[in-house]
């Protein structure tokens, strides 16, 4: 009795731990439906979101097939054919593997299908971006394609949120040019911009001299000479009162913190002469240029002092 028991008890452990085991394996279904409904999905091609897009796509000399609505957040996506010229690989991705390209190549012409679309998002001056097809449109040119299938979102949301930028590289020169890019982005939505950085522990980065720096790559992104120095005075003047509160400052008014810059030329001609200002009143104190010059020469004694010791 006790051994049968004993037996009883250890097989129904052993079957416990395997079911207990299986169940592990499975996967849960979400607790909560999502998405849009079957008769939300297709949408069609003179509707308001694609209807632009689809005038775009035929300029370019493509054929819009047909539209949809992503079944999970509802993105209005097209499926058309471009031209393969028209589609470039976004500027931040892996590099090109020319055998990989080949080999995709000979495959698809293997099968005589193309059957995998590109993901593309709008680009510039009428271009498309590919953020996640770069062999499979090098494997087209390879084999001489005219046209190739392309689901494009007419939304710049999804070109930032798949751009291969998210993902960590040491190519910083195309990083550059992708925050270019979106920032300038940023600025034509209408978006606050200020200038400046929370990280001021990067090596070279002095405060001061970095920003002027970053008001360069603002103008070299394509904003104006006046969104940038904007992003320099007013937005943080603005952004700080709102969030800290305080005497206000940023721009030239009564009332307002008496923080001054005094240019020999306008800068709004060229932003190199904040460089050199002729003198800068800071709360109410005048520094003229000989003065500023005895305040570098101070911090950059100390700092040579702060070198030698041992």
């Amino acid at each position: 009795m006790a051994t049968r028991k004993a037996k009883s008890t250890h097989l129904s452990a052993v079957k416990k731990k395997a079911t207990a085991k299986r169940a592990r394996g499975k996967l849960a279904p979400g607790k909560k439906a999502r998405g849009i409904d079957a008769a939300d999905v297709a949408i069609g091609l003179d509707s308001p979101d694609v209807v632009e897009l689809a005038a775009v796509v035929r300029d370019a000399g493509g054929a819009p097939i047909g539209a949809y609505r992503e079944p999970l957040g509802g993105l209005p996506l097209m499926l058309a054919s471009l031209p393969l010229s028209a589609v470039q690989p976004t500027p931040f991705q892996r590099d090109l593997s020319p055998t990989h390209a080949k080999r995709l190549a000979q495959k698809i012409d293997e099968t005589a299908a193309f059957l995998d679309p590109l993901i593309v998002v709008r680009g510039e001056d009428g271009r498309f971006w590919t953020p996640n097809g770069r062999h499979r449109l090098a494997a087209g040119k390879v084999l001489g394609l005219k046209q190739i299938t392309a689901l494009i979102s007419p939304n710049d949301r999804l070109a930032w949120s798949t751009s291969s930028y998210v993902k960590k590289t040491a190519q910083l020169e195309a990083k550059r040019a992708f925050l270019g890019k979106l920032v300038k982005a940023m600025a034509d939505a209408g978006v606050e911009l200020v200038a400046g950085t929370d990280a001021p522990a990067v090596p070279g980065l002095l405060p001061g001299y970095a920003l002027h720096d970053d008001l360069c790559a603002l103008e070299g992104a394509g904003l104006s000479r006046y969104q940038a120095l904007s992003a320099a005075t007013r937005a943080p003047g603005d952004f700080i009162h709102r969030s800290k509160g305080g005497q206000p400052f940023g721009v030239v008014a009564p009332g307002y913190r008496a923080d001054l810059v005094l240019s020999t030329a306008n800068p709004l001609d060229d932003l190199a002469t904040l460089r050199n200002p002729a003198g800068v009143m800071v709360h109410g104190q005048w520094r003229d240029a000989a003065a500023l010059k005895d305040l570098l020469d101070g911090v950059r004694e100390s700092y040579r002092h702060a070198a030698a010791m041992p």
